[in-house]
Parts: structure tokens; sequence; C-alpha cells
């Protein structure tokens, strides 16, 4: 062989040896790309390769016949970008296209308390009987009494303690006489007069009465012999000269019995609330 058909061979074995190398690494490419990235592309410029696959890209460096690829786990991290979510704003409220029947309630009637109110008690009805007339001197010693004397009433409120004059009275609590000053009224036995009394006591408005509150009704009696200085006083008997009508107890009314010897007088009366 000549000179020239060795360099000539020896290039040609030369160019052969470097195809070959191509052709085993572009075989090795694709067998790394077959099985790494089914369906990816890829590019060869010397001894590096990309291979993508449309979306992203993998580089790879030829080292000989070996063929080494950057991983996920190489890839520097990719920082997610921060969304900020705008504040979502109350949706302005729309009015309701419909008729509403507004009910408006009536007043209440407010429930007044009622004030405290007086207490009132009418005395009337005041009547002297004669039960026994024994004068025992004067003409009408046996069946006549002439009597002098007058009627008295009063209240006793417990509440307060404080003694109540009925309406008409005066400082002594009379509201009637039986006879005219210097005169007398003459009464056999079995006899009854009604006096000209009716007069009303007034218990203060507040609490209810006291059970121990009571009218006080009374009169003072003298059978007149000699003149009305001489007169002899008529006892009574019972409750003192008085009857004490209690309106907790209620009642018609009552009486007082008043005696002399053997005279006999008694005095009746009525009672009741009024407004």
């Amino acid at each position: 062989m000549s000179r020239a058909d060795a360099e000539s061979t020896g290039g040609a074995g030369t160019d052969h040896a470097d195809t070959f190398r191509r052709r085993s690494f572009l075989a090795g490419v694709g067998v790394a790309g077959a099985s790494l990235l089914a369906g990816c592309t890829f590019n060869v410029d010397s001894d590096s390769v990309s291979l993508s696959d449309g979306n992203s890209s993998v580089a790879c460096v030829r080292d000989g016949n070996s063929l080494t690829c950057e991983t996920d786990e190489a890839r520097p991290a990719t920082t997610t970008p921060e969304l900020e979510v705008a504040p979502i704003e109350d949706p302005e409220l729309a009015p309701v296209d419909q008729d509403f029947e507004v009910i408006t309630p009536e007043p209440a009637t407010p429930t007044a308390t009622p004030e405290p109110r007086a207490t009132r008690y009418r005395i009337y009805d005041v009547t002297i009987v004669v039960d026994e007339a024994s004068d025992g001197s004067g003409p009408f010693a046996d069946d006549e009494l002439e009597l002098v004397g007058w009627v008295f009433a009063r209240g006793y409120d417990a509440r307060s303690g404080r003694w109540i004059r009925a309406e008409g009275a005066d400082e002594y609590n009379q509201i009637g006489t039986l006879a005219p000053r210097r005169s007398s009224l003459p009464m056999r036995a079995g006899e009854r007069r009604r006096l000209n009394v009716d007069t009303v006591v007034e218990f203060p408005a507040g609490e209810p009465l006291d059970a121990r509150s009571f009218i006080s009704v009374g009169a003072t009696l003298l059978e007149d012999d000699d003149g009305f200085n001489n007169s002899d006083q008529l006892g009574s008997y019972g409750d003192g000269y008085e009857y004490r009508w209690r309106p907790a107890d209620g009642g018609p009314g009552g009486e007082v019995l008043y005696r002399e010897g053997d005279s006999q007088v008694r005095l009746l009366f009525r009672a009741e609330q009024v407004a």
C-alpha cells in the first residue's frame, strides 16, 4: 500500500471511528430519552444534550459513552408567589319589592293605683228608751222621769293613737242635747224618743284601719229633781258611759244602759260606713 493510500486509509479510519462513537452516543441518548422522557424531543450539540417535552427541558452532559442528565432534585426550588386575596365587600342589599302590613299595637291602658281615701262612718237614729221610771220624789215619782243631758260621739284611730272629733261636735264631743238648758225632757216608763242627732266620724286616708280602732257613742243623763244643779246622774253599766263600736267587727249599732235607783234608761244608735 502506498503512503498516500496509508494516509488515505488512516484518515478514513479516523473518520470512521468518530462516526461510530457519535452513533453509539446517539443510540445511548435515544435509549435514555426513550426510557426517561417518552414523547420528548431532544437536541444534540457536541457534548451536551437538551431534552424537552414542550413544557420543560432537562440538560444532559456527555462524558465519553455515558450521559448524565439533571434531575428534579438538582433543579433550583421554584418559589411559589404569594397571592393577595382582595377583601370581599358586602353586597349592597336591594330592597324587597313586597308590601307588608304594619301592625300597630293598641296602647295599653295604664292601671292607675287608686289614691287612698278617708274612711267615713255615720252615727244616726240615736234614741232614748225609758224602761223604768221611779224618781223617788216629786209629783212624778212613780211613773215619770225628767231627763236632762247630752249625747257625745268621737272616734279613736289606733294607727296613730289619736282621737277624732265627730262632725258638728263641740270641744266636749257633744253632738246633741236631750232638752234645752234649764228645762227637762219628761219621759214615762215604756216611752222612747228619737233625738235629732246625725253625724259622721271620718278616719284619715292611709293604711287599712287597725282592728283596735273604734267609735265611741254615749250620753250624760241626769234626773232633774229640784233644778238642774241638784239633778241626780244616772250611772251606766257595761262599757262605762259609752259603747265602743268597732268598724272591724261591724254590726248595725249598739246600746248603752243607764240606771239610777229603780229607774232604767237605754241609749240606742245605728252605725254604718258611708262614702
